[in-house]
């Protein structure tokens, strides 16, 4: 089926359809880990699965609101806003390369006369920008584990 599906857009669309299933399971996994609902039992209590729900909830409930954006920032085994920040930050990073583009001048040796100027993107990537954000955002996390631990 997925096969089928990536024919069909690739024959359809511009690039290919597995790119655009990448980009779409991406995006779906970055707004459910936002602002999931789902609620879970922690050794704190019950937590919302999501990054941003905990953190209207824990400055609602929370006399001390530095203590609850901390908290917020740094939760171990759930979505945190800390890795949230460095997705979009990587994402940003990745936009912004890819409309970088580098003019190469081009002469003609058959006609002196003749010149041109080629312009190529400088990150020409399409999935793996995504692949290597998520092997980025698992270190930062893995060493912001080890520094608060």
């Amino acid at each position: 089926l997925v096969t089928l599906l990536d024919d069909l857009l690739t024959t359809h669309c511009f690039g290919t359809g597995i790119n655009l299933f990448i980009a779409a399971n991406v995006c779906e996994r970055i707004l459910w880990n936002a602002f999931s609902p789902k609620i879970f039992q922690t050794a704190r209590g019950p937590q919302f699965e999501g990054a941003i729900l905990p953190l209207i909830h824990l400055l609602i409930i929370r006399k001390n609101k530095y203590n609850a954006l901390i908290e917020a920032f740094t939760r171990i085994g759930l979505p945190n806003l800390s890795s949230m920040f460095t997705t979009c930050m990587f994402f940003c990073i990745v936009i912004y390369l890819q409309g970088i583009k580098v003019d190469i001048p081009i002469q003609s040796i058959q006609v002196q006369a003749q010149r041109t100027v080629l312009p190529i993107r400088l990150l020409y990537a399409s999935t793996t920008p995504v692949i290597s954000q998520g092997q980025i955002v698992s270190h930062v996390c893995t060493i912001s584990k080890l520094l608060f631990d």
